[in-house]
């Protein structure tokens, strides 16, 4: 947690829950904007 900030803490985890796929691995700039995940 950000000290004393309960709001910033749950704020920050939130964006990185949303700038990572699946398996936890973060998006690239471009794939965020666009959500495009290459093939494997």
């Amino acid at each position: 947690m950000i000290y004393g900030d309960q709001e910033k803490s749950v704020e920050l985890l939130t964006d990185v829950l949303n700038i990572t796929d699946e398996n936890k691995i973060p998006y690239m700039g471009w794939q965020y904007e666009e959500r495009y995940i290459l093939a494997k």
